[in-house]
């Protein structure tokens, strides 16, 4: 619902509360799922609800205390350095798996080039637990430090990530990238997808754009 445009959200909020006061011997069941925003909690206050962060606050500290666990063995940091990276992390997460996953792999590059508590405490400070804003910084590095061709790569590995029909496999994803995408007519020649295909397909993808796509595999 918190994704939902403000200029209607109003008038959902309406209907879906007006649904539970309706007598109907149809039973109408409805699941709603957002963030707290105010105008959702308040319209909505008379419906049952779970905060899900109270329920897996147990499950992610246990994440965050493995993930920055490895993080000191991994990198030999003196035990205890991490304690208030952890204790912020758990403060912070508002029970988003997600965010805390993004957050332990920038830790795992400020800690392979070197570090101090306030470069620590500035990574937190800017990144916070919004996922909005923290996709908007891993952008930004990507145009800084990436050059033209690494951009339009991410650029056009996103729109299939987002929009292809299926799930699809690293192999197939891979021969995606490299057709041209320009608007002209494309007619390959012979070899063209075994010259150009990108060996090693799923380290590009983690070293280049990790932050924003991962592979999963399944059985």
């Amino acid at each position: 619902m918190d994704e939902s445009e403000k200029a209607g959200r109003p008038e959902i909020l309406d209907f879906l509360s007006d649904l539970r006061s309706l007598k109907s011997p149809c039973v109408f069941k409805v699941l709603i799922a957002s963030r707290s925003y105010y105008d959702i909690r308040i319209r909505l206050k008379e419906c049952g609800y779970i905060i899900l962060k109270d329920e897996n606050l147990l499950d992610i500290e246990i994440v965050i205390i493995k993930g920055l666990n490895n993080l000191s063995k991994k990198h030999e940091i003196p035990e205890g350095n991490l304690d208030r990276v952890r204790d912020d992390l758990i403060k912070c997460c508002e029970g988003v798996f997600l965010w805390v996953s993004l957050i332990l792999g920038e830790l795992e590059e400020l800690v392979t080039d070197g570090f101090s508590e306030v470069d620590i405490a500035k990574l937190l400070k800017s990144l916070l637990s919004d996922l909005i804003e923290f996709y908007k910084r891993i952008i930004i590095r990507l145009k800084e430090n990436g050059n033209k061709g690494q951009i339009c790569e991410g650029k056009k590995m996103l729109a299939w990530a987002a929009f292809v029909e299926r799930p699809i496999t690293t192999d197939e994803f891979g021969d995606a990238i490299i057709i041209p995408s320009d608007r002209e007519l494309f007619t390959p020649l012979d070899g063209f997808i075994s010259q150009l295909r990108i060996s090693y397909f799923e380290r590009r993808i983690a070293n280049n754009y990790g932050r924003l796509l991962a592979v999963i595999n399944t059985p």
